[in-house]
C-alpha cells in the first residue's frame, strides 16, 4: 500500500495531474503548445528599379561625357574627345565614329550603374550620394588599368599614329594631372547616379 502511495506521489509529481496532462493534451491538439520561435530575416522591401538604373546611367554619363571634353581646356589640357576615341575602334566611317562612341559609352554607363544598383540591392542599402562618390571612384580605377590594355589594340595605337595612354594617363604629355581631372568627372558621374537611382519598394 505505501509502495503505491509511493509511486503516485511520483508519477504525479513529474506528469502533473490528470487535469494539468488534459490541459497539456489540448493545447497541443489545438496547436497551441509553447514553442521556440526560430528568429525569421528581415524581408528588405525593395527591388531593383530598371527604369531609374537606365535613366541614371544615360544621365550620369552624358554628363561625364560633357565634363571630360569641357574642362580639360580651362586647365591647358587637351579635351578628352571619349566618345570619338571609342568610336575609332569599331566605326568604319568617319562619320559614324562619334555616334558609335558615344552609344558604346552611353552602354557603358548604363551597364556599371545597373550593377552598382544591383550591389546595393544586395548590401541592403538605398542608393545616394556617398555610395554614389564611391562608385565613381571604382569605375575611374577601373578605366585607368582596363584603358590601357585595351588601346594597345586600337588600329591606329598599333598603327604608331595614336599614343598609347598608359596606366593612369602617364603615357600622355599632361600624365597625371589629366587623370586627376578624370577623376573629378567619374566623381561627378558616381554623384549623379547615386542621386537619381533608387530601388523601387518591392510590392510596386
Amino acid at each position: 500500500m505505501e509502495e503505491r502511495r509511493e509511486r503516485e506521489m511520483i508519477d504525479r509529481d513529474e506528469y502533473g495531474t490528470v487535469e494539468d496532462a488534459g490541459r497539456k493534451g489540448g493545447a497541443v491538439a489545438a496547436g497551441t503548445a509553447p514553442a521556440h520561435p526560430r528568429a525569421l530575416p528581415e524581408v528588405w522591401p525593395y527591388a531593383l528599379n530598371w527604369k531609374s538604373a537606365f535613366a541614371a546611367g544615360f544621365l550620369a554619363t552624358a554628363a561625364l561625357t560633357l565634363i571630360l571634353y569641357f574642362l580639360p581646356p580651362l586647365f591647358g589640357y587637351p579635351p578628352m574627345n571619349v566618345a570619338q576615341q571609342l568610336g575609332s575602334f569599331i566605326a568604319l566611317e568617319t562619320r559614324n565614329i562619334f555616334w558609335a562612341g558615344m552609344l558604346w559609352h552611353l552602354a557603358n554607363g548604363i551597364f556599371f550603374t545597373v550593377v552598382y544598383a544591383w550591389v546595393l540591392l544586395k548590401a541592403r542599402t538605398q542608393s545616394d550620394a556617398k555610395t554614389g562618390a564611391v562608385f565613381g571612384a571604382v569605375v575611374w580605377l577601373l578605366a585607368m588599368i582596363l584603358m590601357p590594355v585595351m588601346m594597345a589594340f586600337h588600329p591606329q595605337v598599333r598603327a604608331g599614329v595614336m599614343a598609347n595612354p598608359g596606366f593612369f594617363l602617364r603615357g600622355l604629355d599632361p600624365g597625371l594631372g589629366l587623370a586627376m581631372l578624370d577623376l573629378f568627372a567619374h566623381l561627378v558621374f558616381g554623384i549623379l547616379a547615386g542621386v537619381i537611382y533608387k530601388h523601387r519598394e518591392a510590392c510596386e
